[in-house]
């Protein structure tokens, strides 16, 4: 997987951001959200773009629609970015790299990927964390590459927002839709 080149021009502090894609007939939309710490409410920034489908759906192979996507907008991102969480799973078991662990190795894991999946993947329990947010019964699925689960899911549960899912994840899905 080719890795992904950043400018060196001067940037601000390091953000993280969360990324979601949302799919139409004939292109991709995709949102990415940038804050500063884990619990802040509000956006440092926030980056929408559209772009061509990199291909149709491949069962077992989703990587492939949804990287090139994902690297076209961390292409235009200015900001030094310390953490990206994605709306997928990181890793599928412990053997099988998802969406996340592709996003990774492009990034010639430099930047450590979190996935924040809301729907279960069965062969992922041996690499996930299931987490319960605000008065949900349904919990979001954690995976990572590039820094801790258990670290991981405990800076999700402190993010902001009283729902299932945080505010800023929140606002990147609404933000890929719109």
């Amino acid at each position: 997987m080719a890795g992904t080149s950043f400018s060196s021009s001067p940037k601000t502090r390091s953000m993280i951001a969360c990324f979601d894609v949302h799919y139409r007939a004939d292109f991709a939309q995709v949102a990415a959200v940038l804050f500063a710490d884990w619990t802040d409410v509000e956006p440092h920034r926030t980056y929408v773009l559209q772009t061509p489908l990199a291909g149709e759906y491949e069962p077992g192979q989703f990587y492939k629609r949804e990287l090139p996507i994902l690297e076209a907008m961390l292409a235009q991102i200015e900001e030094d970015l310390s953490y990206l969480l994605v709306d997928s799973y990181v890793m599928l078991a412990a053997d099988r790299p998802g969406l996340g662990a592709y996003l990774w190795e492009s990034l010639d894991r430099k930047i450590p990927v979190i996935g924040v999946a809301k729907t279960h993947f069965r062969a992922a329990e041996a690499v996930e964390a299931a987490l319960l947010r605000g008065d949900s019964s349904k919990p979001l699925y954690i995976t990572t590459l590039g820094c801790d689960r258990d670290w991981a899911v405990e800076r999700v549960r402190e993010m902001a927002g009283p729902y299932r899912l945080p505010t800023l994840i929140k606002l990147a899905d609404q933000l890929s839709k719109d």
